[in-house]
């Protein structure tokens, strides 16, 4: 099979995932992307889905498919792509990955990839090992070491960071972010959705023990079923000096008005939010753990043990008592030059037309 640099390519994204992430978020603007650059391209998607109804609102074509019934969602794909004559089939998350490679089997002119972004441990092994899969993306080297540790064939791993696009910020300067969310004291912040993974009870710890010390801080949550933490919080006895506002579609914008934001991680692979504040210039603490490491080396941040909540605590005293204005602006140009959305769409389109012309 033959397909040329000038020729379109026709591309399925399979996304089962039924709420918002930062995962789902780069499945969005990747395809947004490369209709831009003029390719066909669908989302398999559950039907109402976030992503559903994002693609929706900016004319991406969509296919239903049901993230419980995987057979079914499997023949779904495979008419797709029999029917479209697809030629890359880009699948997303486990569920996804089961659907793609099954829709797959015994089709052999579309290439298969199936993109990993997380540091768990595989949960089927076998599927990673199937020879069907033409290539594996990987948003950080710390997830192709785990692929390489279960047996994954390195030639198959491209390393293609996360992304951001810069069109989906809006023009709110700082101090109007600030404004906006009524902020008044030194803010620092923390956005993702609530897990143990994510640490948010080392930062409350770290938090804790600053604010004896300092009466002009506050600290903030954002993301899904960070409420969660509100009994945490009170055992510390700082309701008062702590706002957890949930999952917010104005997350950037809140970032902007943050003083310094706080990833205070125990897993992590490439977290969207640190692309998102070297963008906007936030300086950015995180602990030594998957990717955030190639993120912040090089004095692009700060860089503290997990779970060390000692460390938290200093390295934030650090950021809120000196200038930071160099780091941030070593990030930003850093970020610039490797993290924008064009850059992964021209990485994407580049891998995909060499593994179709593998497959002539």
């Amino acid at each position: 099979m033959f397909l040329s640099s000038e020729r379109d390519m026709n591309i399925l994204q399979v996304e089962p995932a039924t709420n918002w992430s930062g995962g789902v978020n780069q499945t969005l603007i990747l395809s947004r992307a490369l209709k831009e650059k003029g390719h066909k391209v669908c989302i398999a998607c559950c039907f109402n889905s976030p992503i559903y109804r994002r693609a929706t609102q900016e004319n991406i074509d969509t296919i239903f498919i049901d993230d419980k019934r995987i057979w079914h969602s499997a023949k779904i794909v495979r008419n797709f792509i029999k029917e479209k004559d697809v030629d890359v089939v880009h699948t997303n998350h486990s569920r996804g990955h089961s659907i793609g490679l099954l829709a797959s089997l015994f089709l052999h002119k579309h290439i298969l990839v199936v993109q990993r972004s997380v540091l768990f441990k595989p949960g089927n092994v076998l599927k990673y090992l199937s020879p069907r899969i033409d290539a594996f993306f990987v948003n950080s080297f710390a997830v192709k070491n785990i692929l390489k540790r279960y047996l994954v064939k390195e030639k198959k791993i491209f390393v293609i960071p996360s992304a951001v696009d810069e069109r989906d910020f809006s023009s709110l300067s700082r101090k109007e972010a600030r404004e906006k969310m009524g902020f008044k004291e030194k803010v620092i912040g923390c956005i993702g959705n609530f897990s143990f993974y994510k640490g948010h009870t080392f930062l409350i710890e770290a938090f804790a023990s600053l604010s004896k010390r300092h009466n002009d801080i506050s600290l903030v949550f954002v993301g899904q079923n960070t409420k969660a933490l509100s009994e945490y919080v009170k055992k510390y006895n700082i309701t008062d000096k702590v706002n957890i506002m949930g999952f917010r579609k104005d997350a950037t914008d809140i970032l902007k008005a943050f003083d310094v934001l706080v990833v205070p991680s125990v897993i992590e692979s490439f977290p969207n939010v640190i692309l998102e504040a070297m963008m906007v210039k936030v300086p950015v603490i995180g602990t030594e753990v998957g990717g955030i490491g190639e993120m912040l080396s090089n004095g692009r941040g700060i860089l503290v043990k997990s779970k060390d909540v000692g460390r938290i605590s200093s390295a934030i005293e650090y950021v809120l008592n000196h200038d930071t204005r160099d780091m941030v602006e070593r990030a930003y140009r850093y970020a610039k030059e490797h993290y924008t959305i064009q850059a992964k769409e021209m990485m994407c389109e580049n891998i995909y037309r060499m593994l179709i012309e593998r497959k002539r």
